[in-house]
Parts: C-alpha cells; sequence; structure tokens
C-alpha cells in the first residue's frame, strides 16, 4: 500500500513539473493541461476520474513551484508587473467544484501573493505561517526563512503542499481555531493569510468567517509580529462595522490599508479585496485607504513599512472573550449586507488607537530594518 502512495505521490510531482515547465516556456494553455491530466489518471474526465477543477488545481500548484523557483524572486515592487504578465498567459478558471465552494477556495493570484510578501518584509529569523495556505501562492516568493508551517484543511491540496513545500510542517485544522488547537511550540512570527470569507467548518454559511480566521492568528502571532492578510471588501471601520474592525485590531497596528478592485478574475471571480499589513503593536489602525484597479496599478503606488520589533518584556493584550465576540457578531449581521459597499473607494482619517495603556506599552516598540 505504501508503494501505490508514493507511486502516486511521484506521478502527480512529476505532472505538476510538467506543467512548471510549460509555464516557464510559455506554452501553458488548456490543451496542454488536460493532456497532462489524461497522463496523470490514465484516461479521460468522461468517466469522472478528474474534473475540469482537478485541472486548475494541478495548474495552481505548478505555478506555486514555479514562483518559487525563480532564481531572482520578486524582491522589488517593479518586479509585480511581470508577473500579473505572466498569469494573464495563463488559462483563465472558468468551472467550480463543490469542495472549492465549500472550503472558500479561491487562492491568491500570484502577482498579489508576491506583494504580499514584499509588503511582509520577511526576516531571515522569522517563523511563518500561512493559516489556509490552498496551494501555497502566499509563500512561494519567500526567501530563506528559519521555519514555515502550513495549515489547510482539504487533504488533496495538502497532498500538493508536501510535494512543493518538503521542508515546511503541515497541520490540517480550522483556520478560525489556530489559537487553541494549533500546537503550542508554533509561534509564528509572521503570518501571510487569505482566509475563507464567507464559510466557516461546523458553522457553513458564515459572514464572519475571516474575521474569525484573523482574530486567530492575531492571536497566534508573536507580539511585535506582523500579519499580511486579504480580507473581504466591507471589512472597514465604517459606522456600523466599527466595533468589529476595533475589537479586531484592539492589540495592533494597521500599517498599510488597501482596496484592490480587479486582480481576481483569472481565477473566475470579480470580487474586490482588503489588503492589511499588520503590526503586533499598540497604535494606530484607520490609516489612509489606497485604492487601485490592479495589482500592478497597486504595485507602484504602495508604500513600503519595515518591520518593527519589541522588547521580550512587553506581552500581548488580552483577546476579549468568545461569548462577546460571538455576541458582537450576531448584532452586527443583520446590518452587514447595508454597509458592505458604502466604503468602497473611501479614504478613512487616520485615528489614534484608543486602548487602554497603548501608548505605556507602545513606548517598548523600537524600529530595525528588516
Amino acid at each position: 500500500m505504501t508503494d501505490l502512495f508514493e507511486q502516486s505521490s511521484q506521478k502527480l510531482d512529476a505532472a505538476i513539473t510538467e506543467i512548471q515547465h510549460a509555464i516557464a516556456t510559455g506554452l501553458a494553455n488548456k490543451q496542454r493541461l488536460f493532456e497532462t491530466m489524461r497522463q496523470l489518471y490514465g484516461e479521460g474526465s468522461a468517466n469522472g476520474a478528474w474534473s475540469q477543477r482537478d485541472a486548475f488545481d494541478l495548474l495552481e500548484a505548478a505555478l506555486t513551484r514555479h514562483m518559487a523557483g525563480l532564481l531572482n524572486k520578486p524582491q522589488m515592487l517593479h518586479q509585480i508587473s511581470e508577473i500579473s504578465a505572466l498569469i494573464e498567459a495563463l488559462p483563465t478558471h472558468t468551472v467550480r467544484s463543490e469542495d472549492q465552494i465549500r472550503f472558500q477556495q479561491f487562492s491568491t493570484p500570484a502577482d498579489l501573493a508576491a506583494l504580499c510578501v514584499i509588503l511582509a518584509q520577511p526576516l531571515a529569523t522569522d517563523i511563518v505561517l500561512e493559516p489556509s495556505a490552498g496551494h501555497g501562492a502566499l509563500v512561494a516568493t519567500l526567501p530563506n526563512v528559519s521555519a514555515l508551517h502550513l495549515n489547510e484543511i482539504d487533504p488533496r491540496r495538502r497532498e500538493k503542499l508536501a510535494l512543493l513545500f518538503p521542508e515546511a510542517t503541515m497541520t490540517g485544522i480550522d483556520g478560525a481555531m489556530l489559537a487553541s488547537h494549533l500546537d503550542t511550540a508554533v509561534q509564528p512570527s509572521l503570518i501571510l493569510m487569505n482566509p475563507p470569507f464567507s464559510r466557516s467548518m461546523g458553522r457553513g454559511a458564515d459572514e464572519f468567517a475571516a474575521v474569525r480566521h484573523l482574530r486567530a492568528a492575531i492571536t497566534r502571532l508573536k507580539q511585535g509580529g506582523r500579519i499580511v492578510a486579504i480580507m473581504p471588501d466591507w471589512f472597514t471601520p465604517s459606522a456600523k462595522l466599527a466595533k468589529i474592525y476595533e475589537d479586531t485590531f484592539a492589540s495592533c497596528t494597521v500599517r498599510t490599508s488597501i482596496r484592490l478592485d480587479k486582480c481576481y478574475h483569472k481565477q473566475g471571480t470579480s470580487v474586490a479585496v482588503r489588503l492589511y499589513v499588520i503590526d503586533k503593536i499598540p497604535g494606530q489602525i484607520r490609516p489612509a485607504v489606497l485604492a487601485r484597479q490592479t495589482v500592478a496599478d497597486l504595485a507602484s503606488a504602495v508604500p513600503i513599512v519595515k518591520r518593527v520589533t519589541v522588547q521580550p518584556d512587553c506581552g500581548p493584550r488580552a483577546v476579549p472573550p468568545k461569548a462577546k465576540l460571538g455576541a458582537l457578531f450576531k448584532a452586527m449581521r443583520a446590518d452587514l449586507q447595508s454597509s458592505r459597499w458604502s466604503n468602497a473607494g473611501s479614504t478613512i482619517v487616520p485615528k489614534n488607537c484608543a486602548t487602554t495603556g497603548a501608548k505605556a506599552r507602545g513606548r517598548c516598540a523600537r524600529s530595525q530594518q528588516g
């Protein structure tokens, strides 16, 4: 049985590499992709052995391997436009599976993922966590770091992750439960995340799924660490959602706030997103919003904020009790629909964090070049 499993993994690994080479040579198209799937499974899709969604998953894994294998990984913002051009030449995802909808599996576009890594300003000493890893797009262009931990609840994606990142440790738990279920030995100093926006394990449809995932990540992050998070378009400090926003970032400084209108079209959806650069140091949480249409447009305008570290005696602020958070979510749910579009493209006036003791704890912070 073990031999059969190893043979299957070897065939999958070879298929990923074949499509990776097609991407590198500009020959990746649907015909090449489907032919590779037929070779992998020994038959076509008509008998249900594989689906077009499976083929696009293979394409995503191959793109991750291509990005991870670049000799000149993007470290400067001007390199992002080259990646945008690369993914424009790839096949557009045209089908969705039940699992993709159930797990909210809309992988991060490669250009947006590379931009997130640049904004993260990773350090060689970082312990990096991706809580909803998918096929690893968000960590594909990471430089060398101290340790990498990937969490992905879908076993089929986890199988590919093991081939793409053999040096990483893996788990398959609900990302919203990271604070209580992840091994305490995993203490990330940098988190890159693109959580499910509107579905949770055990809850099904859940408008606040992304917020639950973000709060769990903040709780787990080391004091002074950084999170770069892709969030739903409605997650802003609007009048009706200000309480959720402020409670989420009570122990944080929001360094950068971005609204990105068009970045997921190659994944088959036109959803707008918010992008936040967050440091776990109490401070200002309402920076001005930078709004752009595309990732390439954004890369030409977004500022880079260097990493900050804190002294060891600066302890994290206590997280509000879960019962109160649940009640708050229920109270806000009725207002969510009417507020979703009220902030689109708005500029938010900077406001100091009102958390008690924030200034005192903030004095523990000192700048350090990333």
